[in-house]
């Protein structure tokens, strides 16, 4: 478990996807601290790929200490910067992508009711 402070933290925020859009995010960021500020902010990825700012936006999180995961497309710009073509980064996940409609059968025919459901987070040992 995070703690925050020696507390676990009350209220956390989940963000993703900025894509290198640093204009986005920080509107984004002024409406997560005009509400009330979160304890952790965890970004789920995709931090930089497709946007004008991509430096930018990866310089404002890591500026907050905040947490990230590795997107898809995170992961498309470190292989590239390894040194592998473009067309050899995109070609497994092009792969996988073809064959997903076969794989998910009925369920790509339409979206899957389970998946709109509302959900909720309740801490743990807290009052749902």
């Amino acid at each position: 478990m995070i703690k925050h402070g020696g507390q676990a933290p009350s209220r956390i925020a989940i963000l993703s996807d900025p894509h290198g859009d640093k204009v986005a995010l920080v509107r984004v960021i002024a409406d997560l601290e005009n509400v009330k500020p979160a304890d952790e902010v965890f970004f789920g990825g995709d931090l930089a790929q497709g946007g004008a700012q991509p430096s930018e936006v990866i310089d404002e999180i890591q500026k907050r200490r905040w947490r990230s995961g590795r997107g898809n497309a995170d992961d498309l710009l470190i292989k590239v910067a390894a040194g592998m073509s473009a067309e050899d980064a995109v070609a497994a996940p092009r792969a996988v992508h073809r064959s997903l409609p076969k794989r998910l059968g009925t369920h790509a025919q339409g979206s899957v009711p389970e998946m709109n459901a509302p959900f909720r987070f309740t801490a743990r040992g807290a009052k749902a």
